[in-house]
Order: structure tokens, then sequence, then C-alpha cells
């Protein structure tokens, strides 16, 4: 009996170079298994282990095992140290040719592609991490930031870009919005600040609070809600706050906003009870066996 196609293909290495129009044709489906008994072994391992320790669960890991790991290693011939940004070019590449033959974007791959690299560069390969996941561009946030002075709309798309590798889309579109606020006030009152290393609590920060504590919501006309003013106080501030840790030129030299600048969410009280009702509530609550209860 003829082994499967797909032992065929992970003895690859040593015999064959398939290429990326064969590989990202074939649905390797038992590739884990079989992988234990070829020379892949120990590289597959070592993938799904450095993915678990980033926090990936094991069935994201396993994905990007079987869709982008083992694939670069049949066609390199390489080890996962010994992979170059060359090598995750020429995936992108046939990637995208078979985009274009079949007529359709195959995300998958690419979201596949970008966590499985940022593994391969944990391992100490000499790969490239991108700050900023396949389809998130940074002149889409050039546009959400109109309005805002280019010095500071240049800090606030690099600080944002960073944010996009770790946090969905649909947040860093909410925190986005919430800068452009910030940025925008600031050319309103102070058109010559050009970077966020001038900030000043009493000439910036101040009025930024009371302007958010008297916004109001352009579809009601009423004041904006105390967990949006929340919002948008706490964005600006966690901007700041990363800047400084991560050692950034235009970050402030001391910090800005603090907890208390922030209303506290409404705590409603409790409905009225009825005198009735109590009574009722009580004679039931008596008459329970688990008096403790």
């Amino acid at each position: 009996m003829l082994p499967a196609p797909t032992t065929y293909v992970l003895d690859a290495p040593r015999h064959l170079r398939p290429g990326y129009d064969y590989l990202l044709e074939r649905k390797l489906s038992s590739v884990l298994t079989e992988g234990k008994l070829s020379p892949m072994a120990d590289e597959l391992k070592h993938f799904l282990q450095a993915a678990q320790v980033l926090g990936y669960s094991e069935r994201v890991s396993t994905g990007m095992a079987t869709e982008v790991a083992v694939r670069l290693l049949i066609e390199t011939s390489k080890s996962l140290v010994e992979l170059t940004d060359d090598d995750r070019a020429a995936l992108d590449s046939a990637i995208e040719d078979r985009e274009h033959r079949h007529q359709r974007r195959y995300q998958h791959y690419r979201t596949a592609c970008y966590a499985s690299c940022t593994v391969i560069y944990h391992l100490a390969a000499r790969v490239t991490l991108n700050a900023k996941r396949p389809g998130c561009a940074s002149r889409d946030f050039h546009g959400s930031l109109a309005g805002v002075t280019d010095g500071l709309r240049h800090s606030m798309v690099a600080y944002l870009e960073r944010r996009a590798a770790t946090l969905a889309r649909s947040t860093v579109q909410s925190i986005t919005g919430e800068l452009a606020c910030f940025g925008r006030f600031l050319n309103s009152i102070d058109p010559e600040l050009a970077t966020f290393a001038n900030l000043d609590r009493r000439r910036h920060i101040d009025p930024y609070l009371n302007e958010v504590a008297n916004a109001l919501n352009h579809r009601s006309g009423e004041r904006i809600a105390a967990c949006t003013q929340r919002s948008r106080i706490q964005a600006v501030g966690h901007m700041l706050e990363a800047m400084s840790e991560w050692d950034w030129e235009e970050a402030p030299s001391r910090k800005l906003i603090f907890g208390r600048d922030s209303p506290r969410p409404p705590r409603p009280l409790p409905r009225y009870l009825p005198p009735d009702d109590d009574h009722h509530l009580v004679e039931a609550l008596e008459a329970l066996p688990h008096r403790l209860r």
C-alpha cells in the first residue's frame, strides 16, 4: 500500500520541493499526526510550544502550524530559526498569486501568516515583526484623524499602529475616534502645538476635561453619557502613558491624566418595593425550610 500524499509532502525537505502552487492548493489535514514521524517533528513541536507560550490557544496554534509553519518548512528546507524576511515574502507572494487565480481574498491565510511570523520571530528567527495586522492600513488612521495638526497626528498614527497589533480592529477604531476628538480640540486652542512633549496640564488637559464634561450628543442634543466621557479621557491617558513607557521622544515629561479625572459611572438605586410586596416577600422567606438561606 502506498503512503498517503501527505506523507510524501512531509518528506519533501529531504526529497522534493513541491512549490507553493501545490502546497497552498493542497489541504494537509493530517499534517500534525504524520508530522511526528517526519524530519520536521522537532520544529513543529517547538512552534506549537512557542505559540501557546505567547497566549494562542491549542486550536489556533494547530491551525497556524498546519496553514503556515509546515509549508514554510517544506518549501525552504530550513529550520524555523533560519527563516528570513525573504522566505516570508515568498509565501506572501504565493498567497497573492493564488488570490489572483481564484479571484477571491484568502484572509485566513494572511491572518495565519501574520500570527505565525510573530511566533517565529520570538523563536529568534531573522524575520521582521510587523506592527500591524493585515488589512489595518495607516492611511485609514490619517483619514480618521483629519483636523489634527501634522506633528500630533504622526504620533497618534504610530501609537494606533502598535495597538492594532494586539487589539481587535473595532477596538482600534473606537480608540481612533476618541483620540481624534482630543487632537481636534488641541488644534482649536493651540494650533502651534506640534508634539505631545509640550502638553501642559493647565493649558491643555484641564480645558479638555471641561470640554468633555460639557460635550453634547449630536443626535439628541443632550450631554454625552458618563461612560462616553470616561472613554474619551481614558483613551488619551492610556496613549500618553504608553508613550512614556515606550520612551518616545514626544512623550510628556510627567503624568498628566489621573484616575480621578474620569467621571464615576452612575450607580442606580434598586427598584422601590411597595410595603405589601415587601411583606409577602418576608413571609415567603420565613416559610422556607432553610433558614440560613
